[in-house]
């Protein structure tokens, strides 16, 4: 078992810190908001409690400097304070010198406060993200403890983002027994044959996937201009219910549901016509290769696949059961096994020389952060809940979809300068109103107000139809790297006749 201060794939970890230095400009922080009603507490009782929870983790950060990156920041007030917030996170300054900072945000609407936390990507992915934030945000000291269980001591993490890269070397120099590999990675001792066979299969696709990587890629440019290196958030809220009743009826996941959705997008806003072009480009996703069992973890242990979208498709939700039948073989124990088997073996450069050739045979970088539990501060609970992703600068907008007690928000974080930014997340939603209608309002669960649409929240757009596109050019997956996050996949079922509401089909294990 990998302890949870150990990094389980160091290449992958190094991988996200070198892009620090290759002055793309990519933006590699990882967080999540929580919107809370009431009065602001004092920074200092923020303070007090982050230092509290952080000590039941190991030292992720090596030397805690709370005082320095636990600030504050004021939005001035106007009636678009809520959406201004939102537009400040992505493009925060890193306090002090440590990988990660929260804030206590005030002034985004009239009745409450944010608390954001965000991380280098190069310290947590997005799995462990979520288990860190039900440390940090449980209702009650209890419940925390609870979420820190953690695999067994760990040492302490470097205390900066671009010092990790000589502590990763440091480590591996030192004259010690190898890490354990992580739970994915292990052989299962006495296979039965079909299991041996299963294993073998999921090897050769793996490695056939990877060597189409090597074909001619795309060629027309996702964004039509020079990125503006400033981020906004164009986001909406939708009821989880709508999601899961969409993967219902038409038979898929509700991964399968929000990659339909954001290919409706991407289409709606394509203005060099990278969605139309004959070696099309699919989406990034990434698979978890750990056990989400476990407590929080540093490092990433995730392994970065492509899925080919079949654009060419215009039914939304047969194109959503295409996407979710390419995402369901991930979910096969013998093909995760096979990722993390190839993951391990490969050093810095070739994870590297693999993660661009990957990015460029992609259009867009998707994943799914589910929260358990209920999440708030000073024992009550958060209205709101909303994930925000990196951005590396290999795309011009990057969604994550939260899902958290009983909501759903999808929300892009865009380069400003990206045409059609603010519509994104409007696109999203029009494509899931079209998927399944939006269920009928329930009273709230809890004695709080139902949050707002979104940070971003405009009217939808006018519909677009969305004319024949060349076909994909088949699924490639490749060894990881690059900024990325989990990727949540649920129950699946036969294909049904078509999209009206339905009962929500439940969860499954997500495979990451």
């Amino acid at each position: 078992m990998v302890a949870a201060g150990t990094a389980a794939f160091p290449a992958v970890d190094r991988v996200i810190l070198d892009m620090e230095d290759d002055g793309a400009g990519h933006y590699l922080y990882i967080g999540a908001a929580l919107e809370m009603d009431g009065p602001a507490p004092a920074l200092d009782a923020v303070r007090a409690h982050v230092r509290e929870r952080l000590a039941l983790l190991p030292p992720f950060y090596g030397e805690l400097d709370v005082a320095g990156q636990v600030r504050e920041l004021t939005v001035p007030p106007g009636p678009d304070s809520r959406r201004r917030a939102y537009d400040a996170l992505p493009n925060l300054t890193v306090p002090g010198t440590q990988p990660w900072g929260l804030w206590l945000v005030h002034g985004h609407g009239d009745d409450g406060y944010l608390l954001f936390h965000r991380v280098h990507h190069g310290v947590h992915d997005g799995v462990g993200l979520a288990l860190l934030l039900r440390v940090l945000f449980a209702l009650t000291p209890q419940a925390a403890a609870r979420a820190a269980h953690t695999e067994r001591p760990a040492p302490a993490a470097p205390s900066s983002a671009r010092p990790a890269r000589e502590a990763h070397a440091a480590q591996e120099a030192r004259a010690a027994p190898p890490p354990e590999r992580a739970p994915a990675q292990r052989q299962v001792q006495g296979q039965a044959p079909g299991q041996a066979r299963a294993r073998a299969g999921a090897q050769l696709r793996h490695a056939a996937d990877s060597a189409r990587l090597f074909l001619p890629g795309p060629r027309r440019p996702l964004p039509p201009a020079e990125r503006a290196g400033r981020r906004i958030v164009s986001a909406v809220t939708v009821p989880a219910a709508q999601l899961r009743g969409a993967a219902a009826e038409w038979g898929c996941s509700v991964l399968g549901v929000h990659l339909s959705a954001l290919s409706h997008a991407c289409r709606s806003t394509d203005v060099t016509g990278w969605t139309r072009e004959r070696r099309s480009r699919g989406i990034a996703l990434p698979v978890s290769l750990t056990d989400t069992r476990s407590g929080p973890y540093r490092g990433n242990r995730y392994s970065l696949v492509r899925l080919p979208v079949p654009w060419d498709e215009p039914d939304l939700g047969r194109r959503a059961q295409l996407l979710a039948r390419e995402v369901r073989r991930y979910q096969d124990p013998a093909v995760r096994s096979a990722l993390a088997r190839a993951l391990g073996r490969l050093g810095t450069g070739a994870t590297r020389r693999f993660s661009e050739r990957l990015y460029a045979r992609c259009g867009v970088q998707t994943t799914v952060l589910p929260l358990a539990g209920e999440v708030g501060f000073a024992g009550r609970p958060a209205r709101h809940f909303t994930g925000l992703n990196c951005l590396p600068a290999h795309f011009p907008y990057q969604p994550v979809l939260s899902l958290h007690g009983g909501r759903a928000v999808c929300a892009f974080t865009v380069d400003a300068a990206t045409p059609g930014a603010r519509d994104l997340a409007a696109y999203w939603r029009e494509a899931l109103d079209e998927l399944a209608p939006p269920p009928r309002p329930e009273r709230p669960a809890t004695p709080f107000p139902a949050a707002p649409s979104g940070p971003s929240a405009a009217p939808p757009p006018a519909p677009r139809s969305e004319p024949p596109a060349a076909p994909s050019s088949g699924p490639s997956a490749a060894p990881p790297s690059g900024p990325s996050a989990v990727a949540s996949e649920g129950a699946s079922s036969a294909p049904s006749s078509g999209p009206s509401a339905g009962a929500p089909a439940p969860e499954g294990a997500p495979p990451d």
